[in-house]
């Protein structure tokens, strides 16, 4: 059974088919990191929009150490439909201990104290704006926008910009014009990223 899984509707996968454990580190977590690196004493708040199997917030967590880690992480991903990664494969030994979500996607975990994981099943914007959190790093894994434009909520560009702070980074692999037009209709700095060898993806940061 194949790590990624395909929409229902129109069959586009959710992840690079062939390496979505190397897509997660290179599209979002790399990205995210070297704009705003982690900063020894300072809490990180990490958001991840269309969660999915978690991949991205996996391999963020593994790579911070989040498992041995004693200062403040809070990971927070937004899944409507956990039902469509459903049926899970076996876990990739690389997460086991950065992704206690596995196999039900929905919950609350606390990996280590101060490192706490927090998947919730409902949409991004409205959970967003009721909560009021702030994040430093933001993964945004939708659908694309084309093939799915009822994944990208009218209010969710105002409620992206409400939930970073200063400085904060927004990757994702989608470079569609609607994204990017979104994202500085805001206030982001959008940056297409040219990966030699790959396709092109995007990094936005919220300014100071």
């Amino acid at each position: 059974m194949p790590l990624s899984y395909r929409h229902p509707r129109t069959g586009e996968w959710a992840h690079d088919v062939r390496d979505p454990l190397g897509e997660a580190r290179w599209v979002f977590y790399a990205p995210a990191a070297a704009a705003r690196p982690p900063r020894s004493g300072a809490d990180l708040a990490i958001l991840e929009i269309g969660f999915g199997r978690g991949f991205n917030t996996a391999i963020a967590l593994a790579e911070l150490g989040a498992g041995a880690r004693a200062h403040g992480i809070l990971a927070v991903g937004y899944e409507p439909f956990p039902e469509a990664a459903a049926p899970w494969p076996d876990c990739p030994p690389s997460l086991a201990a950065s992704a206690p979500w596995w196999g039900q996607c929905t919950g609350s975990w606390e990996l280590s104290p101060g490192v706490r994981v927090e998947v919730r099943r409902e949409r991004a914007a409205a959970g967003m704006r009721a909560r009021r959190e702030r994040f430093d790093w933001i993964f945004l894994d939708l659908y694309s926008p084309a093939r799915h434009p009822e994944d990208w909520e009218p209010d969710l560009f105002v409620a992206l910009a409400e939930a970073a702070r200063p400085g904060a980074v927004l990757t994702s692999y989608c470079t569609a014009r609607t994204l990017r037009a979104g994202l500085q209709g805001t206030g982001w700095q959008v940056h297409k990223r040219s990966n030699p060898g790959r396709r092109d993806t995007l990094a936005a940061v919220y300014p100071l």
